[in-house]
């Protein structure tokens, strides 16, 4: 006989000796598979007020064998409503953070309403990895948020490392200002309304940027992270206001980096080699030594160029046949686009993005000057392209590529004189650009013929993550 047959399906409560045998049999099910049976520990700090107590946070570590295996749910955080809002709560949490550090317990998780406290924690540095909607009867979420720390997350009592906010805006625009001008290269500054367009077109910020606040709550860090098309090719860039130097901010940057890198690289083919990527200044020593402490390597070099227009520059010389035609958007967008890539699919690290993506990212508000975009045609074809901006008070060079079958014709020189041209009859008398120092279409020879200099070289530093195939376009 079956014995399956014979049972039944009752709704009752277990009593305690079944409780104890389901609890025996998970364990035993455990072994059986080669894992420890697992137990736990709860960790918990009180806040109190003299005699009263105002709140507390507590969380249970869980352990396979004598070990823990890495994780700690908080199950409660609270303080008195008169308590709230003054940074207690970050001080509970932070404290619990560290005591988990310590014991090699390394990521954190729980799980709040969707009307209490997600911003708080990802005040703190936590992200959102399930939401489950409608969970409340008002329609609310339940969701769960994670953080992995590291040493240098845990960073000295009052600083706090987590995702960006709108609100944040203005205060990174001045920070990334205040590290330009220390670095000698007050140009390169992004003003607040041209981080709006980056942010706008290219970032999420509850995942992809990042910020370090003091005890009082100024922003003196500031980190973000790219991924180019395919998930192989990783970009950051990161600042650290120069009074707060060496108290592990930027370490703690670019280990946020380095996690956000790790999570993207699941994404890409798994024969690619996937690497990350980020610039600075030469001279920028304690950068450069952060960098290669964590595993960083120079790879490269980049100049940023400038040139003063004292004087109307006489009328540029196109080859024959080739001439400058005003841009019009709704005709020879994707034109360009084509053109563009073409000409820069052989330089260091292109990768050809979708249509839609260059899209977004040239014609974001802040970047977008259709009247500055010039355009060398060949009759029906389009031979070469200067796209032109403003950028932080001066002219810009953003982009100047000769498609192969124009090259060595002049072609070139004659787009960057005539975007200088057409800079300087605008009033805008400094012009400057950013080229590979080693460009393979000879760029630096024809800027410096062009009359340009060098105002600051920046070097590029890469972490490989895995070898493999080179994305393609």
């Amino acid at each position: 006989m079956n014995p399956v047959s014979a049972v039944k399906i009752l709704e009752r409560e277990i009593t305690p000796t079944e409780l104890d045998g389901t609890r025996n049999g998970f364990d035993e099910h455990t072994v059986e598979n080669g894992a420890q049976v697992q137990s736990h520990q709860r960790f918990t700090f009180a806040a109190q007020d003299r005699d009263k107590f105002v709140g507390c946070v507590s969380g249970i570590a869980h352990k396979n064998g004598d070990q823990f295996n890495g994780w700690c749910y908080i199950t409660d955080l609270f303080l008195e409503k008169e308590y709230r809002k003054q940074g207690l709560g970050a001080q509970l949490l932070q404290t619990l953070e560290k005591t988990l550090y310590e014991h090699g317990i390394h990521n954190i998780f729980t799980w709040t309403a969707g009307y209490e406290a997600p911003g708080f924690y990802k005040k703190q540095g936590y992200t959102v990895f399930a939401e489950l909607e409608n969970w409340y009867s008002t329609g609310h979420s339940q969701i769960g948020l994670r953080k992995i720390m590291t040493k240098s997350n845990l960073l000295p009592p009052g600083f706090t490392l987590r995702n960006a906010a709108w609100t944040d805006l203005e205060a990174v625009a001045d920070l990334i200002r205040a590290v330009c001008e220390a670095d000698g290269d007050p140009d390169d500054a992004v003003p607040a309304s041209e981080l709006k367009s980056e942010w706008e077109a290219n970032f999420n910020l509850d995942s992809d940027v990042w910020v370090v606040t003091d005890p009082s709550g100024k922003v003196v860090g500031y980190e973000e992270f790219y991924a180019h098309p395919g998930h192989a090719s990783l970009q950051g860039d990161g600042y650290v206001h120069p009074q707060f130097n060496k108290m592990g901010i930027g370490t703690g940057l670019l280990r946020a980096l380095d996690q956000r890198a790790r999570l993207e690289m699941a994404r890409a083919e798994p024969d690619l080699r996937i690497y990350l990527r980020n610039f600075m200044t030469i001279g920028d020593d304690p950068g450069r030594t952060l960098h290669e402490n964590e595993g960083f390597k120079a790879i490269r070099f980049n100049w940023s160029m400038r040139i003063k227009l004292d004087a109307p520059l006489p009328a540029s010389e196109f080859p024959e046949g080739v001439e400058i035609r005003p841009f019009v958007e709704a005709e020879h967008l994707y034109q360009v686009y084509e053109a563009l890539e073409e000409a820069f699919a052989d330089h260091w690290g292109h990768i050809k993005p979708s249509f839609d993506e260059w899209k977004k990212r040239r014609m974001a508000p802040e970047r977008y000057r259709p009247d500055l975009w010039f355009v060398a045609w060949h009759g029906n074809e389009i031979a070469g392209v200067s796209m032109c901006r403003m950028r932080s008070g001066i002219g810009w060079v953003g982009s100047l590529g000769v498609r192969r079958k124009w090259r060595k014709q002049g072609l070139g020189m004659a787009l960057l004189l005539h975007s200088f041209g057409e800079f300087y009859k605008r009033s805008e008398k400094v012009v400057g650009l950013g080229v590979d120092a080693s460009n393979p279409t000879g760029a630096t020879r024809l800027y410096e013929r062009a009359g340009m200099y060098v105002e600051t070289e920046y070097v590029c530093y890469e972490k490989e993550y895995r070898s493999g195939r080179e994305l393609q376009e």
